[in-house]
């Protein structure tokens, strides 16, 4: 049987979010380029470094990246990663 879903105006009312800390705002509006060398870490349990192929998608203000690992993870040479969790590293 089908149910008869009703959406009401309310439905589409945003609910205020709190407010994000400086630190978040900031690693979201970080650009990367082709060929950028990049580190990556989440909680220290999905680290690691590599090199910026390009740009998968854009989503909200967070871009999401295909990056070729510099060493293989659960044997993937290659993933897709949020600005939010790279920084790049220091050509030095």
């Amino acid at each position: 049987m089908n149910e008869e879903i009703i959406i009401t105006p309310d439905d589409f009312v945003e609910t205020p979010q709190s407010p994000l800390s400086d630190e978040i705002v900031e690693r979201m509006a970080k650009v990367f380029n082709v060929d950028d060398r990049i580190r990556f870490n989440f909680e220290n349990k999905f680290k690691g470094t590599g090199t910026i192929l390009g740009l998968a998608l854009v989503h909200q203000q967070i871009r999401s990246y295909i990056v070729l690992l510099d060493e293989p993870l659960e044997g993937q040479k290659a993933i897709l990663i949020g600005n939010t969790l790279m920084s790049k590293l220091d050509e030095s």
